[in-house]
């Protein structure tokens, strides 16, 4: 977990899928210190989940780009399952199923 904008972290961030319905989020990422975002220096991660084909996506989301550095990774966890997948973005779109 970072404790301030510039600390580097190496742990991947962990996303929680808890099955029942579709789902969708955007996680925002800026430099953390400047106004620079409002001239488009910004990254969006469009997540989603859908439920019945069990189908969890990413992709850059709509106006952002990606930042370095790169990959960015993650540990995707489908609940009640206690184990996770380990991914990384790299600013193209991703497209995971999971059995069921």
């Amino acid at each position: 977990m970072k404790q301030y904008t510039g600390e580097q972290v190496d742990a991947p961030l962990s996303v929680s899928i808890f099955p029942g319905a579709d789902a969708a989020f955007t996680l925002y990422e800026d430099d953390g210190i400047s106004f620079d975002y409002r001239h488009g220096e910004w990254m969006g991660i469009a997540m989603s989940w859908k439920d019945h084909a069990r189908r969890f996506t990413m992709r850059l989301a709509d106006g952002s780009k990606f930042r370095g550095p790169s990959p960015r990774k993650f540990a995707v966890r489908v609940w009640p399952v206690k184990e996770s997948r380990e991914i990384q973005f790299e600013g193209r779109p991703l497209d995971l199923h999971w059995e069921a």
